[in-house]
């Protein structure tokens, strides 16, 4: 099967279904001018098919006289000039043809020439106009450690805010640790009632928490780990609805992406992010704390990429990625697919994913992977795509770099059921594949989003559901996981020094597990590269599962061997961080129920603990369903730095001292001890 499908803006440039991208080529103009004059924008109001279509309200306090924004997005770390890279992103309104002007100033009000670079156009949609702004701060310094920090402040006329009221974000200092958050799910489920999302005060709690702790520790980075935004809605377009109703595979498979549809489709999700990003707590977040971020499904649809092969490859579900991917990348990224590869560093095969490695200092970096562009039933990243990224990982991290936060948004450590084909299905609403109740039996079953929900299928392949595997621990794609494992701690060895620690969400729960060598002692995890910590953080806005889906997973949350090529013996388990319930901290939790947490969380990193070089991940969990201020209670987990072999001869465990980097000297052995967590199940 042959098609292409084509979307164009005001420039000439044309997207099309492979992915590829073209300048000025062959563009229909007029049609393309025609499209771009649908001023009124809309999104579902309900989350059912045949629910009415309301325009979307644009106005309000995060909303300028004449742009939207801005968003900081944070671009890298330049060592050798002594210099933090930004990206500062507005998008104009409709009548708005001057450039943005950005003004930065120190905390003291004084100006910092030669930091902003000119404002480049990148996109135009609808007759908004796309500004990026590049900044490059210099990271202060204080003495030969340059462990200061500094407060910067900056302006863009025409924004939410006057000039009098500047916007502020923090600058670490040169050889600084960083603070830095975590988030992930930041919306609710297209199974999720507004009633509900009223009883849970929307999204706003949380980012109330992490405002209210970055005035006190000052975030240099935001890292956000996938359903940055939700895009289920996009199925309640009456544009779909014809296609939704077609009955046949095969009539699902070659039915045309319209003009209609497409043009609704660019102008849904173009609608979603500016309602998204006005959110109350989220704007500010997205103004103030530069941001990192990586797709997943919701940002696309839910359960993208782990459909059929014949729905994934179908004109309508590439044609919806396409207008997810100009303006997931727009908004998220500041870039475009022109872009993204040759000025920005994303890592992909042929534009086919949009993974990133990212310097945060000299001490720590970030692995940000794409598991959605190329994902499929079968595999998540493209063999190539992985190539590209361990050949980053090698020539990217600065030498000093001690630890590495890889980024894989579904979580590699997670208790396994046996019905894992419905536990782990991305929580794919019905109406992503038909709506056709009465012609197929009702399956109800546990989807990742905490609901018991009813999925049909009405496409008559009962197998739909056994093939829709989402997580990295399905039997699909374990062996994808087992190998990343590999190759992270082939990095890990031939450092020596680095220490490796996995990030994730989605699921909805907080958690911590990990990876570690079962043939030495635990003391001796110090200087193993094989041994890895998760953290899971989700969700800082979507709703947590049932009582009794806690309950099912921490039955099954035992420690399991990993198969890899390292040679190393090396088991998965979950760890117990959970002692005492959030809302009653006196309250101790049963010993068989810490492992995860069913309450909306994000997570905190700082650079404390008992051992120099100690980062303590502080999972920050609800104390009360909806509470305006969103108050929190933290469960912290320290991951202690990773000693070569000589360290920890020369000083580590065994009841030695380490004398550190900074001239502290502490017991490594005794570190271990201290900041342990009990292995659930052993």
């Amino acid at each position: 099967m042959s098609y292409r499908i084509e979307t164009s803006n005001d420039q000439g440039d044309t997207y099309v279904s492979d992915g590829s991208f073209s300048r000025g080529a062959d563009v229909d103009v007029a049609a393309a001018a025609a499209a771009d004059q649908r001023k009124l924008l809309f999104f579902g109001t309900g989350n059912n098919p045949g629910t009415s279509m309301t325009p979307i309200d644009l106005t309000g306090p995060a909303c300028g006289d004449r742009f939207y924004g801005p968003y900081l997005k944070f671009v890298d770390t330049d060592l050798a000039a002594g210099r933090c890279r930004y990206s500062v992103l507005v998008v104009a309104k409709p009548g708005v043809t001057e450039a943005p002007a950005i003004r930065i100033m120190t905390s003291a009000q004084d100006a910092i020439p030669q930091v902003a670079g000119p404002p480049a156009l990148l996109d135009t949609f609808a007759d908004h106009r796309f500004w990026r702004i590049d900044v490059a701060v210099p990271m202060p310094t204080r003495g030969n450690n340059g462990l200061a920090s500094a407060e910067m402040r900056y302006s863009i006329p025409g924004t939410r805010r006057p000039e009098s009221e500047p916007y502020t974000f923090a600058v670490p200092g040169r050889n600084a640790q960083w603070n830095w958050a975590f988030t992930s799910c930041n919306g609710f489920s297209s199974d999720v009632s507004r009633d509900v999302e009223r009883e849970y005060a929307g999204i706003a709690p949380l980012w109330r928490d992490v405002l209210r702790k970055h005035a006190s520790v000052k975030y240099h980075a935001m890292l956000g780990g996938g359903d940055q935004v939700y895009m289920d809605g996009v199925w309640d377009l009456p544009e779909l609805q014809p296609w939704l109703a077609l009955k046949h595979k095969d009539a699902k498979a070659t039915a045309p992406l319209t003009r209609a549809m497409n043009d609704a489709a660019h102008g849904f999700y173009f609608a979603q992010y500016l309602h998204y990003f006005a959110k109350d707590g989220f704007a500010d977040a997205l103004a103030s704390i530069p941001s990192m971020f990586v797709w997943d499904d919701h940002d696309i649809f839910d359960g993208f990429g782990s459909y059929p092969g014949y729905l994934q490859a179908s004109p309508v579900f590439r044609g919806l990625f396409i207008a997810a991917q100009r303006f997931y990348l727009l908004f998220q990224h500041h870039t475009t697919l022109a872009r993204a590869r040759t000025a920005d560093g994303y890592l992909g095969v042929d534009r086919g994913g949009h993974s990133a490695v990212r310097q945060m200092g000299p001490h720590n970096a970030a692995l940000l992977i794409d598991t959605r562009t190329e994902r499929s039933v079968d595999t998540l990243v493209s063999g190539g795509s992985w190539t590209l990224i361990e050949e980053a990982l090698r020539t990217q991290l600065a030498p000093s770099t001690r630890h590495l936060f890889v980024c894989a948004t579904v979580p590699m450590v997670y208790p396994r059921l046996h019905a894992e084909s419905v536990i782990s299905v991305a929580g794919i609403a019905a109406n992503a594949v038909g709506h056709v109740a009465g012609k197929m039996p009702w399956f109800s079953y546990l989807k990742k989003s905490g609901a018991f929900k009813t999925i049909v299928n009405s496409l008559g392949e009962p197998e739909l559901l056994d093939d829709l595997n989402d997580h990295w621990t399905s039997a699909n794609h374990v062996a994808e996981r087992n190998a990343t494992l590999d190759m992270l701690g082939r990095i890990a060895r031939e450092r020596g020094n680095l220490r490796i620690t996995l990030v994730s969400g989605d699921v909805h729960c907080g958690g911590a597990g990990h990876i570690f060598p079962s043939s030495v002692p635990a003391d001796q995890w110090l200087t193993h590269p094989a041994h890895m910590t998760q953290i899971i953080s989700s969700a800082i806005g979507n709703i947590p599962p049932p009582g009794i889906v806690i309950r099912a997973l921490h039955a099954v949350a035992k420690p399991l061997a990993v198969s890899g090529e390292s040679g190393d013996l090396l088991t998965e388990a979950m760890l117990a961080p959970f002692d005492v319930d959030a809302s009653e901290p006196t309250h101790k939790l049963p010993s068989d129920q810490r492992a995860l947490m069913g309450r909306r969380n994000w997570c905190s990193v700082e650079p404390r603990g008992a051992m120099a070089g100690t980062l303590t991940l502080e999972l920050r969990v609800e104390v009360n369903k909806g509470h305006r201020d969103g108050l929190t209670h933290a469960y912290p987990v320290a991951v202690l730095p990773k000693l070569t072999d000589a360290e920890f001869a020369a000083g580590g465990g065994g009841g030695k001292m380490h004398t550190s980097a900074d001239g502290m000297t502490q017991d490594a052995g005794a570190s271990l001890r201290q900041t342990a967590i009990p292995i659930v199940g052993m």
